[in-house]
């Protein structure tokens, strides 16, 4: 990151950026050619940069509207806007120009991480787990209809039509998207308890004490919310009388006054509850087989290292450390550099091996830990540090 940025723009927008720099404890350097006229008032403000100054802008121009742009014409016009992630805002800042300061409404900029319309714009988010796609469908379905919510208001990354856009930073847009929904419905499944990106968006919706509101489907049932979840009251995809309440209880808590008479979308309920029996049957069928085969592998024989993959070993060799009795998903990511999706599925297979359990405590986030017949494949296989 190079020494320092120039900014240009009206005084207020200089003023409030100076304060806002300033109070970060970022240093503001001097320009002499303004401190030598007394008189004019100062067109630029230039800073010493360091970390957390991406941040800071980010921040500075979202909450005021505005974005900043390449004063020189050499190559490309660079715009930053509030919607771009720090990381790219500290990289883009490391060119050597000065900055305008606009307002972001003047021209269209090139915004990869929104969709046209304002981000506060998004009425409903809807967490779930891929494989429940069929499910997810019929919801969006249900809920346009009774509520008259435009497609471009509800996220759903897994239906077309209501995906993030393309070249969105995904990690970062849904973690705004998370927080900035105006209601928040969590699909609650057997898959989407197993999702290591649906256990993220509701353990951050739940920390920020906004909406959220879980729907039962495809068979699952109220134990599966564990931890701080458990204390939350959960309506049943399968239960028309609950469908019918939860597009109540969405409708007073948006305050909406269009909503549609039942009447007109009662079809839809009979669609989502026979599309949940459909999936829960699936499910449950699946489920007891899967059981049975595992039972029946770790029956057969003693797990070997040789039985599981480098990523799995990598996961294992964890719990050797010294104090570790347990790991987040952010540590287990941040020590093997694993892609969150093949991480995802690595646990899946440990757990189902009979390695490892899930912990969900009240208040943190979920973690793994070693069940005894972890602890004794360390042992066995002399993986403990001696």
């Amino acid at each position: 990151m190079k020494d320092n940025v120039k900014f240009f723009g009206p005084k207020a927008d200089l003023d409030a950026l100076r304060v806002a720099l300033t109070t970060s404890g970022f240093q503001e350097v001097e320009d002499v050619f303004i401190k030598a006229s007394q008189d004019i008032i100062p067109a630029s403000i230039a800073f010493v940069m360091g970390t957390g100054f991406g941040m800071c802008i980010k921040q500075f121009l979202k909450d005021r509207g505005k974005r900043i742009v390449t004063r020189e014409t050499h190559g490309d016009r660079i715009e930053i806007n509030g919607d771009f992630s720090v990381d790219e805002i500290e990289r883009l800042l490391k060119i050597p120009y000065a900055f305008d300061i606009e307002n972001d409404n003047q021209t269209p900029s090139q915004k990869a991480n929104m969709p046209s319309n304002s981000q506060q714009q998004l009425t409903i988010f809807i967490s779930h787990s891929a494989k429940d796609e069929k499910l997810a469908t019929a919801l969006i379905a249900l809920l346009r209809s009774a509520l008259n919510i435009p497609a471009e208001e509800i996220r759903c990354t897994s239906v077309n039509g209501y995906r993030l856009p393309i070249g969105a930073d995904t990690e970062e847009r849904l973690r705004q998207e998370v927080h900035d929904a105006k209601a928040f419905i969590g699909l609650i499944t057997a898959s989407s308890m197993a999702s290591a990106y649906v256990m993220f968006e509701l353990g951050a919706r739940w920390g920020a004490n906004l909406h959220l509101a879980p729907l039962l489907g495809a068979g699952a049932s109220s134990e599966l919310l564990r931890g701080p979840l458990s204390s939350l009251n959960a309506l049943h995809c399968e239960e028309p009388a609950q469908l019918h309440q939860l597009i109540s209880d969405l409708a007073n808590h948006l305050t909406l006054t269009n909503a549609t008479k039942p009447a007109v979308y009662q079809n839809l309920i009979d669609d989502l509850v026979a599309v949940s029996k459909s999936l829960g049957k699936v499910n449950d069928a699946s489920g007891k087989m899967e059981t049975l085969s595992t039972k029946a592998t770790v029956a057969e024989k003693v797990l070997a290292p040789s039985d599981l993959t480098c990523e799995e070993m990598e996961v294992i060799k964890l719990f050797t450390h010294e104090h570790i009795r347990s790991l987040s998903i952010e540590r287990i990511v941040d020590h093997i550099k694993i892609h969150p999706i093949k991480m995802e599925r690595t646990m899946r297979r440990l757990i189902d091996c009979g390695l490892v359990t899930q912990v969900v405590r009240m208040g943190m986030p979920f973690s793994y830990r070693l069940t005894a017949q972890g602890q004794d494949f360390l042992v066995t296989n002399e993986l403990l540090p001696s």
